[in-house]
C-alpha cells in the first residue's frame, strides 16, 4: 500500500495500536495490528518499524519469534531517531540476541541514546547498568537512583518497582524510607508490574512501610503476581499455602505445586523450597534426598545461599547420593557464608574449630566466623563465643564478663545450652 502523506502512515500505526490493544470499537487482533505496522514500516514510518520489531521479538501477531528480524527493523527505526528501537537494540546487545554479540558496552551506548531521547525503558536500563557497574560504567548507586527516578516519573512500571527497592534499602543517596518504597511498589503494581505486586505482598506480609501486617493482602498480591507469570510470586504463594496463612488452608500439596511452577520458571527460592519438600517427604512427594540434591544444586547455581548451605550439609553427612566429603562441605559452606548466610558462617566456624574439611584446626578463625554469624543473628554462634571467652581460646582473653554477655544473648533467644551455662556460672 502506498500512502500519499506521512500522516497516512501515522494513521496506519495508530490503527495497529488500536488492534493490538483492542481499543475503541476494534476487537483485539494482533494479526491485523502486524499488518498495519508493516504497511507503515514499508512506507518508512519509524514507529511502524519499531512496533513491528517488538512483534517479531515476542513472536506475536502471527509472526515467528525472530530476533534477527527484530534487530533488523529496530536498527532501521533507530537510524530514523526512534528511541524505543534504540532501547530494543540495547536489550539485544546486552543478551547477545538476533545475531548480535553479547556486548554490554554497546548495550549501554544504545540505552544512553534512548534515554537521552526520553525513552523510559532506556532510562531504567541505564540505571541498572550503573547499579551493576556494567558496560564500562562505574558501579554508582547515586546515578542508578537518578536514572530509575527519571524512568519512574515517566511511567515506567519496572522503574517504579526498582526505585521502591532502593528506598527500601536506602541506596543511591536515598533515605531508607519504607513508606516511599510502598508508594512506588503500589504505583508499579497498579501499572501491571509483577515485581511491584510481589514486593507489595512482602510489605503486607511483614507489616512494613506503614502497612498493617495483613497476610490476606499479601496473598492477594502474590496471587496477582503469580497469575501474571512471575516466578517469585509463585514461590511466595507456595510459602503461604505451606503455612496456611492469609486465609489459605494449610495445604502442602498446593505449596509443592506452586514451588514447582516457580522452580520451572527459574526461581531459585522455588527450587530450594521444592528441594526441602523432597528432603522431608511432604506435600505428596516421596522422601527423596537425591531429588533434593538435584534441586538444591540448581538453586545454588542460581545464587540461593540456603541451597549452598544445604549442599554442604548433604556432603558433610553423605546424603542424597553424595559421598561423605568434608572438603566439599567446606567449599559450599564458604560460598554460602560469603553470600551472607549466618548458619553457614557458623558451620565454617565449626569446621575450623574441629580442623575438618581440609582446614587446619584454627580457633582464631573459628572465632572470626562465629562472630560474623552471631552479628548476623545466629544463636549457636553466640553461645560458641561465650564458650571461647569463658575458656580464653581463639586468641581471646579469658573473660567471664564477655562469656556471660554472649551466653545471655543466646539464652534470650531460646538456646538451652546457653541457659545451662548461665545457671552453671550462677548468672
Amino acid at each position: 500500500m502506498l500512502f500519499r502523506s506521512a500522516s497516512d502512515s501515522e494513521a496506519a500505526v495508530y490503527l495497529g495500536l488500536m488492534y493490538e490493544n483492542g481499543l475503541g470499537p476494534l476487537a483485539r487482533d494482533e494479526i491485523k495490528a502486524v499488518s498495519w505496522y508493516r504497511k507503515a514500516a514499508d512506507a518508512g514510518n519509524a514507529k511502524g518499524m519499531a512496533n513491528l520489531a517488538l512483534m517479531y521479538a515476542s513472536g506475536r501477531g502471527g509472526l515467528p519469534k525472530d530476533d534477527a528480524q527484530a534487530v533488523s527493523w529496530s536498527r532501521k527505526a533507530a537510524d530514523r531517531g526512534d528511541a524505543t528501537s534504540m532501547n530494543t537494540l540495547g536489550v539485544m546487545y546486552e543478551n547477545g540476541r538476533g545475531g548480535l554479540p553479547k556486548d554490554d558496552a554497546q548495550a549501554v551506548s544504545w540505552y544512553r541514546k534512548a534515554a537521552d531521547r526520553g525513552d523510559a525503558g532506556g532510562m531504567r536500563a541505564l540505571g541498572l547498568a550503573y547499579a551493576n557497574g556494567r558496560g564500562g560504567l562505574p558501579e554508582d548507586d547515586v546515578q542508578a537512583a537518578a536514572w530509575l527516578h527519571k524512568a519512574a516519573d515517566r511511567g515506567d512500571a519496572k522503574g517504579m518497582s526498582l526505585l521502591g527497592a532502593m528506598y527500601a534499602s536506602g541506596q543511591g543517596g536515598l533515605p531508607k524510607d519504607e513508606a516511599q518504597a510502598v508508594s512506588w511498589y503500589r504505583k508499579a503494581a497498579d501499572s501491571g508490574d509483577t515485581g511491584g505486586m510481589s514486593n507489595l505482598g512482602f510489605m503486607y506480609s511483614n507489616g512494613r512501610g506503614g502497612l498493617p501486617k495483613d497476610d490476606a493482602q499479601a496473598v492477594s498480591w502474590y496471587r496477582k503476581a503469580a497469575d501474571a507469570g512471575q516466578a517469585i510470586g509463585m514461590s511466595d504463594l507456595g510459602f503461604m499455602y505451606a503455612n496456611g496463612w492469609g486465609g489459605l488452608p494449610k495445604d502442602e500439596a498446593q505449596a509443592v505445586s506452586w514451588y514447582r511452577k516457580a522452580a520451572d520458571a527459574g526461581d531459585a527460592n522455588g527450587m530450594n523450597s521444592l528441594a526441602f519438600m523432597y528432603n522431608i517427604g511432604r506435600g505428596g512427594l516421596p522422601k527423596d534426598d537425591a531429588q533434593a540434591v538435584i534441586w538444591w544444586r540448581k538453586a545454588a547455581d542460581g545464587g540461593n545461599v540456603a541451597s549452598m548451605r544445604n549442599l554442604g550439609v548433604m556432603h558433610e553427612n553423605g546424603q542424597g547420593g553424595l559421598a561423605k566429603d568434608d572438603v566439599q562441605a567446606v567449599i559450599w559452606y564458604r560460598k554460602a557464608a560469603d553470600g551472607g548466610d549466618a548458619a553457614s558462617m557458623s558451620k565454617l566456624g565449626f569446621m575450623y574449630n574441629s580442623g575438618r574439611g581440609g582446614l587446619a584446626k584454627d580457633d582464631a578463625q573459628a572465632v572470626i566466623w562465629w562472630r560474623k554469624a552471631a552479628d548476623a543473628g545466629n544463636v549457636g554462634s553466640m553461645r560458641n563465643l561465650g564458650i571461647m571467652y569463658e575458656n580464653g581460646r581463639g586468641g581471646l582473653a579469658k573473660d567471664a564478663v564477655q562469656a556471660v554477655i554472649w551466653y545471655r544473648k543466646a539464652a534470650d533467644r531460646g538456646d538451652a545450652e546457653a541457659f545451662a551455662a548461665l545457671k552453671r556460672l550462677g548468672k
